[in-house]
């Protein structure tokens, strides 16, 4: 379990050690905790900021974290830039990408046109991913013995394409991207 405030100096330190100076431990803002152990923390400095992200020990978690976040780099898909690291307290400083989710921005959007172009480039960028990171997975430690396909997951997804789909939202007619993605894009 991490003592909060120990974790905290150690960041500040470690973060004004690799240029990120004038943060204090209480202003380190604890991110969203996700579906893992690691914790993110928002380290300002001055203008800019980045995010330490913590890794329990013992464990490679980190270090999955890294292969994958190379693998994506190599296939050109936006990711985080990895800019300091740590190995012996499990601690890394990643790029800053900002609060805002598809979520949030989806919940801020009023205007129905609006969203379904949000939708819209959503689905445009996770194809894009598919597309570029398929042909090289094999590539990837971490993701090698993985299956991404339909047949893996095992789960039943409909794709509603030109077929009518009614819900208290006053939608009429929902279409979604093709089978075939790569003629698509």
């Amino acid at each position: 379990m991490f003592d909060d405030r120990k974790l905290r100096q150690q960041i500040c330190a470690f973060a004004a050690a690799n240029g990120f100076t004038g943060a204090a431990p209480d202003d380190l803002r604890l991110l969203a905790l996700g579906g893992s152990d690691r914790r993110f923390y928002r380290v300002p400095a001055g203008e800019t900021s980045c995010v330490a992200m913590i890794s329990p020990p013992p464990g490679d978690e980190q270090q999955a974290w890294l292969d994958i976040n190379r693998f994506l780099h190599s296939c050109s898909i936006a990711v985080p830039d990895v800019l300091a690291q740590d190995r012996v307290h499990h601690m890394m400083l990643v790029e800053d990408a900002g609060d805002v989710s598809l979520y949030h921005a989806l919940q801020e959007q009023k205007d129905r046109q609006a969203v379904l172009e949000l939708y819209k480039r959503a689905l445009i960028f996770l194809a894009e991913m598919q597309v570029r990171a398929t042909p090289k997975m094999q590539s990837c430690s971490r993701l090698r013995t993985r299956r991404f396909d339909y047949a893996a997951s095992g789960l039943r997804l409909i794709i509603l394409s030109n077929h009518s789909c009614r819900n208290t939202a006053g939608w009429k007619r929902l279409r979604v991207l093709p089978m075939n993605f790569t003629a698509w894009l």
